[in-house]
């Protein structure tokens, strides 16, 4: 069962006296299991990475349709701009080949149905993502692939807080790079009162030699919505 799996990703915890009747692993397996596999999503992140004196920023816009359209398309505003590109009209998908290869610079067309294999639009992410100048997080629990779901899981290397606000919960705890890494940093969640992911930030201190310690922080806006009405016109073949 789904609710049993996506229980099993998040840590047990028990909730001290005073603090908000549902726990931060509960609110956290609601906001997984409301983007898990849904007939349809769209919606946009904004990602805004800032460290010192320096700001990058990504605007994704994305959009899926059970079982195999898909459309991705990203922009980062910063000195070296770039943009990235992945489509799928169910029958086809394109995407921009992953950069240092020696494809680089050309638009790679694949078929859904391999073989006898098709790819679902999950699948078809996981294929297209290394193009991506963000993947991210809120990218990742929307397209909801268990692997990734699993992935980010074990980034969250612990639960250490959440604070319920009129608007919603914001959860705290120690991030890590991946399952077996050292803690390197922290995350927040915000989620809204509908357990829909509306904010994720991490924070990593970065130390270099002979200068102080400065965090860099990457902070993503999400405003993404499940069963959403989806641009059909978005789901075509771009060579």
């Amino acid at each position: 069962m789904i609710t049993l799996t996506l229980a099993g990703l998040m840590l047990a915890q028990e909730q001290p006296a005073g603090e908000p009747k549902i726990s931060a692993g509960q609110a956290i397996s609601k906001m997984i299991a409301l983007y898990h596999e849904k007939k349809s999503m769209a919606g946009t992140i904004i990602l805004r990475q800032t460290f010192g004196n320096v700001a990058v920023e990504v605007e994704t816009r994305f959009q899926y349709e059970r079982p195999s359209k898909l459309y991705i398309r990203q922009v980062k505003r910063a000195s070296d701009p770039d943009q990235a590109l992945v489509t799928s009209d169910g029958v086809r998908f394109t995407y921009d080949a992953p950069k240092a290869t020696a494809a680089e610079g050309r638009r790679l067309t694949e078929t859904v149905k391999q073989g006898i294999d098709v790819l679902d639009y999950q699948r078809i992410y996981a294929a297209a993502s290394a193009c991506l100048i963000d993947r991210s997080a809120p990218l990742d629990l929307a397209i909801s692939r268990l692997e990734d779901l699993k992935y980010l899981r074990n980034q969250w290397a612990s639960i250490d807080n959440m604070v319920e606000r009129e608007s919603g919960y914001i959860i705290n705890g120690k991030w890590r790079a991946y399952g077996n890494a050292s803690v390197s940093g922290s995350y927040q969640i915000g989620l809204s009162k509908d357990f829909e992911l509306t904010q994720y930030q991490i924070v990593e201190p970065m130390t270099f030699p002979n200068q102080p310690t400065q965090n860099m922080v990457s902070e993503w806006k999400v405003n993404i919505k499940p069963d959403a009405a989806v641009d059909a016109s978005l789901f075509r073949v771009v060579p």
